[in-house]
């Protein structure tokens, strides 16, 4: 099945501290391939110290496959023509400044999804996966 899903986790200043914040990717199925992916901050997976940063000042973003998938997904599409488009916005939108509260993971899955002409959902559901 074809599909494309939202995942909300909490994010955790040294893996074990939790923040009031939320990261935000997509899940994608087609054809029987999937692939997870999200916009983060550049070297935050492996630096904790980069996230608190970024809350206060543009730092460098990237694109990268997520591989935390949590049961918390919410399918948002099951159109193949939507899902193709998806993917096709995800290669031509190039970002590269992230800012916790300015450019985030949130903004850059609404761009992309608005570009696919996907429903944006509604973020009260990430309270759900805390």
């Amino acid at each position: 099945m074809d599909y494309v899903k939202v995942h909300y986790r909490r994010i955790k200043i040294f893996k074990f501290i939790p923040t009031p914040f939320y990261h935000t990717f997509l899940e994608i199925e087609l054809n029987g391939k999937n692939k997870i992916i999200g916009y983060y901050n550049k070297d935050s997976k492996s630096n904790s110290t980069k996230f608190l940063v970024s809350i206060f000042k543009f730092v460098k973003g990237e694109v990268i496959p997520d591989t935390q998938v949590m049961d918390t997904g919410i399918i948002i599409s099951k159109d193949s023509k939507k899902i193709k488009k998806l993917l096709k916005a995800i290669n031509s939108t190039k970002w590269t400044d992230y800012h916790a509260l300015k450019k985030n993971c949130f903004d850059w899955r609404n761009t992309v999804l608005n570009k696919a002409n996907i429903p944006v959902p509604r973020d009260k559901w990430w309270k759900k996966a805390g």
